[in-house]
């Protein structure tokens, strides 16, 4: 039976490795900088994240083929494969849609800041820009919700 090649091996723990960084390098370097990462680079480490769980399912999935098995099996093992990488692929989808906000740059009363909006907040959170990985954690101007948190008559 063959084993996974070399270059996919890598692969996959480069990947893993990047996803497991960023955090570590959020809260080592970043934080006491006053900045935090923009949400692109979240929603790669969940892409990356789903990425790595597909291709070590479709691997198990190769190396089940190769074993000498009926027919039966091998379109049991191919159907399951194909479930769990839709499963891996759906919770990917839902873990970027529910936990990574949306945003984009925009001028602002002469300042370029990056505008936010919470996946389940209705306004907009604006942040200090500081480049295209990452924004400042100040709250320059806040929407109605959190600001009533914010002042304890909220929540």
């Amino acid at each position: 039976m063959k084993r996974m090649p070399v270059w996919l091996k890598w692969g996959i723990l480069a990947l893993l490795a990047i996803s497991a960084a960023v955090p570590v390098l959020e809260r080592t370097v970043l934080e006491p900088r006053g900045l935090t990462w923009r949400a692109g680079i979240g929603r790669c480490c969940i892409f990356f994240l789903t990425l790595d769980a597909i291709t070590l399912v479709v691997w198990t999935g190769v190396l089940l083929w190769r074993k000498p098995t009926n027919a039966l099996h091998r379109w049991a093992v191919v159907v399951s494969i194909g479930l769990l990488c839709l499963m891996a692929g759906g919770i990917g989808r839902f873990m970027v849609r529910v936990s990574i906000p949306y945003e984009r740059v925009t001028e602002r009363d002469g300042q370029w800041v990056v505008e936010e909006s919470p996946p389940l907040d209705s306004g907009s959170n604006y942040y200090d820009y500081h480049g295209p990985f990452v924004r400042g954690t100040e709250l320059l101007e806040g929407s109605f919700y959190l600001e009533l948190f914010r002042s304890g008559e909220g929540g």
